[in-house]
């Protein structure tokens, strides 16, 4: 499935408003609930609110990040483990 089909079959699926553990259940193995935290940590998730200690996203703009989310090339292994290794060696 295309990047803007899944945006358009969550448009019909999501509710309006949705706390981060729903997207355990509306978007089971594309992303997970700690990953949208770390994101957030970095200032790179998705735009969120704040209402007693929990994160809920509205879904209009939740949905705009994941489509740009899901477009950006996934980081490979090798690249990650030859800047590991040139660090390693510099030192």
């Amino acid at each position: 499935m295309s990047s803007p089909n899944i945006i358009s079959a969550l448009e019909k699926s999501l509710p309006a408003v949705f706390g981060r553990s729903a997207v355990l259940q509306f978007l089971p193995g594309v992303i997970a609930p700690g990953t949208l935290a770390n994101l957030d940590s970095q200032k790179a998730g998705p735009p969120c609110h704040r209402a007693r200690g929990k994160v809920i996203y509205e879904k209009a703009s939740f949905l705009a990040w994941l489509a740009e989310w899901l477009s950006l090339p996934e980081p490979s292994a090798s690249s990650d483990l030859s800047v590991a290794s040139a660090d390693a060696h510099s030192r």
